[in-house]
């Protein structure tokens, strides 16, 4: 691969993550693409982040550190955003972290393929189980009519919670005045589907998609306490907030058919949360209705296929509003 030059800039949300951080950015430093500039945004974090920032701070002078009150993690990557001074960015979570090739190969490819985002496929690591996850769409720089086809599916891939690219932002190099286009409307209250609500509107707009598989990977490591099935009474509420902000973004309007999918992914979350809950049969009935009622007016339940067995039960109970029914089989099925 040939030398590039150009500026990146390395973007770190940071809350709540002082057993981990000082890995991420240790790794970010070690990248083997030195032309960074590291943006570290410590989100009002309770914990010892502000002062590991801080320190790493001291040590290299491609750090900055921005010291900010808790809003949440779209005005964090927002603030660090609106700092950034690089052609191209990367989003970085402060529990993660990087092989040292990660970064070079992500531009290298930007450059010679002029893209504006490039997609590489990422390590999930587990506290049991680690694996690569590959992009469903083959390797290869998608523009023109080629790119008109790939958008068709990259939402939905033709298999029931399946992604055509998956939505996160941190296993993606963005174009920065392009992203910040789509930050700008973003409301900081958006607590879940935020990677969604920012990737998704970019990669529909794009003009040039490459997607690799570089062999050098990003880390997403999910922690065994974010993992805990806990009830979470704003479930509901925060799937609100999202759907009231992505049906206002003009872009996703000729992606409604892809949508219908990712809503349908949404109301399982809410059921599933619902099962959780400590009710009765009839509550829990009752809870799901409304769940149920909340996403109704955006699902089209006849339109969904290949949803498997499972969830193809579990919509016949819908159609036919048979909550205690549904009631009583998540139930049944809340600790498998």
């Amino acid at each position: 691969m040939g030398k590039c030059t150009v500026l990146v800039s390395v973007i770190v949300a940071i809350y709540k993550v002082e057993d981990y951080l000082e890995q991420c950015i240790q790794t970010i430093l070690d990248q083997t693409y030195r032309n960074i500039e590291v943006i570290l945004v410590d989100d009002g974090s309770p914990d010892r982040c502000s002062a590991i920032c801080d320190d790493f701070q001291k040590r290299d002078d491609r750090i900055r550190v921005v010291h900010k009150n808790n809003e949440g993690s779209v005005y964090a990557r927002r603030t660090g955003l609106l700092e950034a001074k690089g052609k191209y960015v990367l989003m970085v979570d402060g529990d993660d972290y990087m092989d040292p090739q990660y970064i070079h190969n992500l531009v290298i490819e930007a450059e010679e393929d002029t893209a504006d985002v490039v997609v590489d496929s990422f390590f999930v690591s587990f506290p049991d189980k680690e694996y690569v996850e590959k992009i469903y769409h083959k390797v290869g720089t998608y523009r023109g009519q080629n790119l008109t086809e790939i958008k068709k599916s990259i939402i939905y891939a033709g298999e029931y919670f399946k992604f055509g690219i998956n939505p996160a932002l941190w296993n993606k190099l963005f174009r920065r005045d392009k992203l910040l286009k789509c930050y700008q409307d973003v409301p900081k209250q958006l607590t879940l589907g935020d990677d969604f609500s920012v990737s998704v509107p970019f990669m529909v707009s794009a003009e040039c998609i490459s997607i690799i598989d570089s062999n050098a990977y990003y880390h997403y490591r999910q922690r065994e306490n974010s993992m805990v099935r806990a009830y979470d009474p704003k479930l509901i509420q925060k799937v609100e907030n999202l759907l009231v902000y992505l049906t206002k973004i003009d872009v996703l309007l000729p992606y409604q058919e892809q949508l219908n999918y990712y809503y349908s992914w949404l109301l399982m979350s809410c059921l599933k949360n619902d099962a959780l809950a400590t009710k009765s049969v009839s509550e829990l009935a009752q809870t799901i209705e409304q769940s149920n009622k909340c996403l109704s007016n955006v699902i089209c339940i006849d339109e969904l296929h290949n949803l498997g067995v499972k969830y193809e039960f579990i919509y016949t109970l819908i159609k036919q509003k048979l909550w205690r029914g549904l009631a009583v089989f998540l139930k049944l099925r809340r600790h498998k």
